[in-house]
């Protein structure tokens, strides 16, 4: 017997509790190797020491495990840092530090997540999606996603895809021991036959 197919998961910002602290304006020394953060470009030679996030004012003030922002960054805490190394060997994790709406950096250790495990996932076919008028290898918008056989296939618990960089896949294992198991916050998994671009903010 074949085993059964593994199920997939988006993972994107839990936006439905408005307790939840969210990330300001990007820092401005990460400005100009930011796309090499939400492409999964090795980013160790270039990641300045000492960076700062600032929260956002006018959001809540409830830290999460996952931070959630616009700017498609993986900002988390220490306890989820060291779940998803036990996952993937595929991450760069850089310390950064977060300031709150008083100026004051809070205690609790953050880290950016860089996830460099990319895979051409998207059944191009099947999904609907909106692709770059300037690279039509690049998808802007999905509607409807479907995972190719490159994806369902790889094995990898977690990836991004390649069409579409700011969106980490997971699988219901992952998902699970993430939101249940340890019960982070801050995030949501979204089936992926129920994905939408506009889940993502």
């Amino acid at each position: 017997m074949s085993a059964p197919e593994r199920e997939y998961y988006c993972w994107v910002n839990d936006s439905e509790s408005d307790s939840f602290a969210e990330l300001g304006e990007l820092p401005a020394e990460l400005e100009e190797h930011y796309w090499k953060l939400t492409d999964g470009v090795a980013s160790k030679d270039w990641f300045p020491e000492g960076v700062v996030f600032d929260l956002d004012p006018n959001e809540g003030i409830k830290l999460a495990d996952s931070i959630p922002n616009t700017s498609h960054l993986k900002v988390i805490s220490e306890r989820m840092k060291d779940l998803l190394e036990q996952y993937s060997s595929e991450f760069e994790f850089f310390p950064v530090a977060i300031r709150n709406a008083k100026g004051k950096l809070v205690k609790k250790s953050y880290f950016l997540a860089n996830l460099l495990k990319s895979i051409p996932g998207i059944d191009m076919q099947q999904s609907k999606v909106r692709t770059s008028a300037l690279d039509p290898s690049q998808v802007n918008n999905i509607d409807k996603l479907v995972l190719n056989a490159a994806a369902t296939k790889s094995g990898s618990s977690i990836f991004r895809l390649t069409e579409y960089p700011y969106l980490y896949v997971v699988t219901k294992e992952l998902a699970l021991d993430i939101r249940k198991a340890h019960g982070c916050d801050g995030l949501r998994f979204i089936p992926v036959k129920n994905y939408n671009s506009i889940d993502y903010f």
